[in-house]
């Protein structure tokens, strides 16, 4: 299957890495297995949304995933490595950006990693 995701347990926090459209999957996930102390969800590559839906989120989908997998801290991942839909590279980070604000979650809750960024999760 091309699209899938991962969930690692480690010392009993969870970490969730997903790549697939918008599903009632991830309340599931959120009430079996949450919450998840870090998610690596997409932002990127979801324009047109007629063709793009059902295999890539777009801006408040992921931050509807951030929420139904109860994630501590998420990354948004899976934009700007190279030009493979109709949304500008840079457009993801701003989009999330809007949809987390629209949805009450903090900045620091959800953030974009800069290209080349390091970052260490404890």
């Amino acid at each position: 299957m091309l699209w899938s995701g991962w969930v690692i347990e480690r010392r009993q926090a969870r970490y969730i890495l997903w790549m697939h459209g918008l599903c009632p999957l991830f309340q599931e996930i959120g009430k079996r297995l949450g919450p998840m102390r870090l998610s690596f969800i997409p932002v990127g590559g979801y324009s047109p949304r007629w063709f793009m839906k059902a295999m890539h989120v777009d801006a408040p989908e992921a931050v509807r995933i951030h929420q139904d997998v109860r994630s501590e801290q998420s990354v948004g991942m899976h934009w700007a490595t190279f030009k493979l839909t109709d949304e500008h590279l840079s457009e993801p980070p701003f989009y999330l950006s809007k949809a987390r604000k629209d949805a009450g979650i903090s900045d620091d809750r959800f953030i974009v990693m800069k290209i080349g960024e390091t970052r260490v999760f404890r």
